[in-house]
């Protein structure tokens, strides 16, 4: 089911998140961020190497869209993160999808809680300690 539509913005993380992108990403996402209840998508399947200041943009790119009673979905977040993102609890805070649109069509559907369903994001695949 659809409801109402609000702009969803899709931003894309540079491959390597470093001073000057990061900045650049900044840049971008404070255009957005001047929405009320800004629904934001971010493409991870460029990102060659996520580590600490990729996580850290996440988070800030978070926390700015909570701030303005928003959210941040991901998409195509490389297999490679998942150790990173379930060692900082990160996994609890975002909804991860396949691909940007399937990311930006979640902000359209009514939440699986009310509608009694299970959601349709991704499970971010972590290891299981043997």
């Amino acid at each position: 089911m659809i409801t109402g539509h609000r702009p969803v913005s899709t931003l894309h993380m540079p491959e390597v998140v470093n001073s000057h992108a990061e900045r650049a990403f900044m840049r971008e996402l404070a255009v957005h961020m001047k929405e009320n209840r800004p629904q934001i998508v971010v493409d991870c399947s460029e990102l060659r190497q996520f580590d600490k200041c990729a996580l850290r943009l996440l988070l800030h790119t978070l926390e700015n869209a909570l701030k303005r009673k928003g959210d941040v979905r991901l998409a195509g977040v490389p297999d490679d993160a998942s150790a990173l993102l379930e060692s900082t609890g990160a996994t609890r805070l975002f909804d991860f999808y396949e691909t940007a649109a399937e990311a930006e069509a979640s902000f359209h559907r009514i939440p699986a809680l009310a509608m009694g369903s299970h959601a349709h994001a991704r499970p971010m695949a972590t290891e299981s300690a043997a």
